[in-house]
């Protein structure tokens, strides 16, 4: 979220766009824990904007490291 400069705000507004709905501080937590469902991990990633090199890059350092 950082990287693209989203807030919990903004990217509330974004999943609510795809039809989920998570209020800020909903978000935040599940955000925090790193605790949630791949689809909603899969429509935060397209909420923000992330490529999909980019994911695979994550996929490939995560299999790495396990």
């Amino acid at each position: 979220m950082i990287l693209k400069n989203k807030s919990y705000s903004e990217l509330s507004l974004g999943l609510a766009e795809k039809g989920i709905t998570l209020n800020e501080p909903n978000l935040r937590l599940k955000i925090s824990k790193g605790e949630m469902p791949a689809d909603l991990f899969i429509a935060i990633i397209e909420a923000l904007g992330v490529e999909s090199n980019t994911v695979r890059s994550i996929i490939q350092d995560t299999e790495g490291n396990g």
